[in-house]
């Protein structure tokens, strides 16, 4: 598994939709292409697949439950850590879910006492978490697509959102759309693959997990989500590339490359987590920013738009 230098580049035609620099094809990947100033990373039209009803059962490649499971509750653990600063979780919030999945977060928001709204798209999903959280009060839920669903005004203190915005098909005005529903002082927190991974790119090529999903849209660099997040009106608090929350997809992404079969419960039952924690410990110290997901905390500021905020690039640095 030799790792390749990148070589000269041909420009795509269509500009950034972050920044407006130029697209250009990379040798990393034959599935997107890269902005020459920002990083951000679009995948070619056609070899973008969008999700729908029945994303579950299409797109996720070596999922088991109990990872997922204790993945989340790392989630939950950290968003307290990351946001227990500036919001009180002792007291009810309102607080919202992008793509809710199994529920987990969302039932352990609910048990806690926050008024909790979740959306997911996928059906099966939603069925199912509909019927368990039935007799809560405090939780309503929607079937559909991020983009159609219509949210209440400044009404959240707090939204997140795991491994949804690179699924996003119409990025700017969906993102604004999210910082309208969070009042002004509100968070949004973010899980999505680490465009800055490029050493970790170039060492598995189109084996990497992330570009194996047909439904990623979008790999964002640090610094292309902190230009995306800023002309919506956010200030985004800190970045982190998480250990606990990455070294699952690099085993899937050493399996992938290996044409491991996924369907295999040997595969899925033990060695997805003999490979998690064989790299656990070497992730802890070594390469942090080449890690293959990144998650990130944004304030909303105030009520400016992609077409009131003007940036300087050389201010915005990447992490």
């Amino acid at each position: 598994m030799a790792e390749t230098q990148d070589i000269e580049v041909a420009e795509s035609t269509k500009p950034c939709e972050i920044c407006n620099g130029r697209m250009m094809t990379t040798p990393i990947t034959q599935e997107f292409c890269r902005c020459a100033k920002c990083g951000f990373m679009l995948r070619k039209s056609d070899k973008y697949r969008p999700a729908d009803e029945s994303y579950s059962q299409t797109s996720r490649i070596g999922s088991i439950k109990q990872l997922n499971h204790l993945r989340l509750k790392n989630i939950e653990r950290t968003l307290k850590r990351r946001l227990g600063r500036y919001l009180s979780f002792k007291k009810p919030l309102k607080i919202c879910e992008i793509g809710f999945a199994e529920g987990f977060l969302v039932e352990r928001f609910a048990q806690q006492g926050h008024i909790v709204w979740g959306i997911e798209l996928d059906k099966h999903y939603y069925e199912s978490v509909l019927q368990k959280m039935g007799s809560f009060e405090n939780v309503t839920l929607h079937c559909g697509r991020l983009e159609d669903v219509i949210l209440p005004p400044e009404f959240f203190d707090l939204v997140y959102a795991i491994d949804v915005v690179e699924h996003l098909s119409d990025l700017n005005s969906t993102i604004e759309k999210v910082a309208k529903s969070i009042g002004v002082g509100g968070y949004l927190f973010l899980e999505t693959p680490n465009g800055d991974a490029q050493r970790e790119m170039r060492l598995f090529k189109d084996s990497w997990s992330h570009f194996k999903d047909p439904t990623h849209r979008e790999i964002f660099t640090s610094k292309s989500i902190k230009i995306l997040l800023q002309s919506c009106g956010f200030e985004v608090i800190r970045i982190d590339k998480p250990i606990i929350q990455s070294i699952t997809f690099e085993a899937r992404s050493i399996l992938i490359y290996l044409n491991a079969d996924f369907q295999n419960p040997l595969i899925k039952l033990l060695l997805i987590p003999l490979l998690s924690a064989f790299l656990f410990p070497a992730r802890v110290i070594i390469l942090p920013h080449n890690r293959p997901n990144m998650q990130i905390v944004a304030r909303r500021n105030s009520n400016k738009t992609n077409s009131q905020v003007v940036f300087n690039l050389n201010t915005i640095y990447s992490d």
